[in-house]
């Protein structure tokens, strides 16, 4: 029977204690007195007797309230240390796990998640190797594939002096195609100051002048309204040789007897659009570089006698319709690309893609 006024207690507890019978209601109480306990007696008295009770519902209510009290906090403990006694979850029933037991991630929108920390760190994703999947990929990086002899004394110059021709040799070559203000268009300053001083005024002079002199092509520079480097690294491959120069020792030997460097090498760079960060593709340039070394007065001389170049993966219609030395890649889409045509030719081998073999635009087996 529901009671009329929710508010009286008293009618609360009627309503509540109507669903015990009365051996429920006696038991109930006579544990909970003796919890409490009677005043403990003097020994040798003997207990007065116990007069009937008359059971007060008002009197039990405290009593009854703490006991039900004490169940619920009791159950309420099972439950939440053992909740595998209520069974197992049914099917769509699985509790949700609680913050820090299972795996987080942090989110790229403005709402973080933790991140779970097992010691270990979280590795960043890098980016694609773009020369992953080629021959290039093989190759060394930078400076460290601009490989030379020993030095030996050789032409008339001493150990010493054909070690300083060598490393002036390989200090050009990083200058003119792995300085990264002239890939990516700048004036090649760093390959001016390496040359020597008659020869430097010559190429300065002959710079970005359109026609066959131009000496862009004697370094490697990407057009940049065309296209940038796609990272820092360049992919290097090749050989440097020395030998006795046979009458004149070059171009600037005046026939000073000396010694002639040939540096027969391939440079693969990884290039994009301007501010593209998806779409890539490799050039593969191969140069051959002739240098002689003579002494002079008591002066060592190194100069550039000669530079061939051949370059894959570069547009059709600019080789030679710019009439300027720099490179423009095949990228998709470029304006006016004309396809090429012949018998496809391996550009990462230095034989068959040899600089200067007049192979027009021939299409390559891949770059």
């Amino acid at each position: 029977m529901r009671p009329k006024d929710p508010d009286d207690i008293d009618a609360r507890f009627e309503a509540l204690i109507a669903q015990f019978d009365k051996d429920e209601i006696r038991r109930l109480v006579e544990e909970a007195e003796g919890v409490a306990g009677d005043p403990q007696e003097e020994p040798g008295e003997e207990p007065p007797p116990t007069p009937p009770r008359r059971v007060d519902r008002r009197g039990m209510l405290p009593v009854v309230v703490i006991v039900l009290s004490g169940l619920v906090v009791f159950i309420g403990l099972v439950i939440s240390l053992r909740p595998g006694m209520l069974g197992d979850p049914g099917p769509g029933d699985t509790p949700s796990p609680r913050y820090g037991e299972a795996p987080t991630a942090a989110r790229a929108d403005p709402i973080l998640t933790p991140i779970a920390d097992d010691g270990a760190g979280q590795e960043l994703p890098r980016l694609a190797d773009p020369f992953a999947g080629s021959p290039a990929a093989a190759f060394a990086d930078g400076t460290a594939g601009l490989e030379t002899p020993p030095a030996r004394a050789l032409g008339g110059l001493t150990e010493e002096e054909v070690g300083a021709a060598l490393t002036r040799v390989r200090r050009l070559l990083a200058a003119a195609y792995l300085d990264p203000a002239t890939v990516r268009g700048g004036t090649p300053d760093a390959f001016v100051k390496l040359l020597d001083p008659g020869q430097r005024r010559w190429f300065a002079r002959h710079l970005d002048k359109a026609g066959a002199s131009d000496t862009r092509t004697w370094v490697f520079s990407l057009d940049p309204r065309t296209a940038e480097p796609n990272g820092d690294t360049v992919k290097v491959n090749g050989e440097t040789t020395i030998g006795t120069a046979r009458g004149r020792a070059g171009a600037g030997a005046k026939g000073h007897r000396g010694v002639t460097i040939k540096a027969d090498y391939l440079f693969v760079y990884a290039v994009r659009p301007p501010g593209d960060q998806v779409t890539t593709m490799r050039v593969v340039a191969h140069y051959v570089v002739r240098f002689s070394a003579h002494r002079d007065g008591g002066r060592l001389v190194v100069m550039v006698d000669g530079v061939t170049r051949d370059t894959f993966g570069t547009r059709c219609d600019a080789r030679g319709g710019a009439q300027d030395g720099f490179v423009r890649p095949g990228l998709p889409g470029s304006p006016g690309e004309t396809r090429p045509s012949g018998t496809p030719i391996d550009p990462y081998d230095r034989k068959e893609s040899r600089a200067g073999g007049g192979h027009g635009c021939r299409p390559t087996t891949a770059t």
